[in-house]
């Protein structure tokens, strides 16, 4: 019997020693503890050899796992509309009017998406800003509507060009609202350093969106 109780031992400590050195899978590899801002960057070779393996990934996960697949597609070039339109469909689910009290988001709805949007944008592709921005503004979700705010007033402080770019073919009331949410960042404000630099910059582009823009930014970060 007491041979019987150390073999078993012996077996559970080997089971658990293999289960601690698992090697990490292509996901956890490439985007390290679920980090999208950590994403690994690849050669050309690299980035062929692991988009097979995401292919296959993708056919099979559900959930947050499929979101971090598809964010991965994206961000290696793979599929690159389709796959990103995918990550903005994930975030339309997250607003306020797609999402119902009692219900789940009816679209998905992951708190990392705007993580992955964000990193998009960051890797050049400017033109997810906007529905970023939009969605953002209208999410029911306090973390994804601050974080997006958060890095909305980063674009407007060092990319002002780029802000009024993604705004400027919307109707003047959204384009008011953008202003006045990423002016507010994550509900707190710029701040005053950052407000002189937004002042100074903004005028200096001078135009009529720019001029308008800024007296929503003004506005947001007026003394309460």
């Amino acid at each position: 019997m007491n041979r019987l109780i150390i073999l078993f031992a012996v077996a559970t400590v080997m089971v658990s020693t293999a289960v601690g050195q698992r090697r990490p899978d292509v996901v956890e590899r490439l985007m390290p503890d679920g980090n999208a801002q950590a994403i690994v960057n690849l050669t050309p070779a690299q980035r062929d050899k692991v988009v097979i393996q995401l292919q296959a990934n993708q056919k099979q996960a559900t959930g947050d796992r499929l979101l971090d697949v598809t964010f991965l597609l994206a961000a290696y070039g793979s599929d690159y509309e389709k796959n990103r339109d995918a990550l903005i469909h994930n975030l339309r689910g997250c607003s306020t009017s797609s999402y119902a009290s009692r219900a789940p988001y009816k679209y998905g709805c992951s708190n990392s998406v705007a993580d992955c949007l964000i990193v998009l944008y960051k890797r050049g592709h400017k033109e997810v800003l906007q529905p970023l921005l939009l969605l953002g503004m209208a999410a029911a979700n306090a973390d994804i509507a601050e974080g997006t705010g958060g890095f909305g007033s980063d674009i407007l402080i060092d990319h002002p060009t780029d802000l009024l770019d993604a705004i400027r073919p919307l109707q003047p009331k959204t384009q008011r609202q953008l202003c006045r949410f990423v002016g507010s960042a994550d509900g707190g404000g710029i701040g005053t350093p950052s407000l002189r630099r937004v002042q100074k910059n903004l005028k200096a582009i001078g135009d009529d969106l720019a001029l308008t823009c800024l007296q929503q930014v003004e506005a947001a970060n007026k003394p309460q």
